[in-house]
């Protein structure tokens, strides 16, 4: 029996949610104690980014497969 692509991509959105909350937690921490230009910011304030991305990309699919 196949999946739902619809659950499929929920699902992976959920995922990307939990990261992101997970990410942004950590560079909310890393903000609070680092100087402005400091790599591991950066490093972090970028993964929030690309995990921003990837949400906006699964909600897209999303919104195709309903």
């Amino acid at each position: 029996m196949s999946v739902d692509p619809y659950h499929q991509v929920q699902s992976e959105i959920q995922s990307s949610l939990l990261a992101a909350e997970q990410l942004r937690a950590s560079y909310l921490r890393i903000r609070s104690t680092a100087r402005e230009g400091n790599e591991e910011l950066e490093w972090a304030r970028n993964e929030v980014r690309v995990e921003l991305v990837w949400m906006t990309y699964w909600t897209f699919c999303l919104l195709l497969v309903h």
